[in-house]
């Protein structure tokens, strides 16, 4: 019988996984990573377009103008980053008011119809990649400090 001790081997894998992981600053990739969602979110709300890139539907028969949910401002600008932890942040809208306008357009309530602007969807692969950037650029600053 042939028996390898892998016991070095995997102690200083144990040892490299922990310096690591302590080393990976993902408060930083994960506020960093919300704020590119939540801006994202505004850019293409405020450009008329839906989480799919599409036009919204038109506001109503006599009404003119594009449709960008932006017509007071407050909607869009009550968009905000909450941090959790170190692994977690929630992008949402925490003001009631501005809450429930946004549910009337997302889901379509009411007369309203469905205008579907608050998400991240398979259009959305530029910030994607950009948010799998900021990750591996902080992995690779961890990997050079160990």
């Amino acid at each position: 019988m042939l028996n390898l001790d892998t016991k070095e081997l995997t102690g200083f894998l144990n040892t490299v996984g922990t310096k690591l992981g302590k080393s990976i600053d993902t408060k930083k990739a994960v506020t960093e990573s919300a704020a590119l969602v939540a801006s994202l979110i505004k850019k293409r709300t405020r450009s008329g377009k839906d989480i799919e890139n599409k036009p919204f539907k038109p506001y109503g028969s006599g009404s003119r103008g594009r449709v960008d949910l932006s017509s007071s401002g407050k909607l869009l600008d009550s968009i905000e980053v909450r941090v959790l932890n170190d692994m977690e942040a929630l992008v949402g809208i925490f003001d009631p008011e501005q809450e429930r306008k946004a549910m009337i357009h997302q889901l379509g309530l009411g007369n309203a119809p469905v205008r579907r602007f608050f998400g991240v969807s398979d259009a959305d692969s530029i910030t994607m990649r950009k948010i799998l950037e900021i990750f591996t650029n902080e992995i690779n600053k961890a990997v050079n400090k160990i």
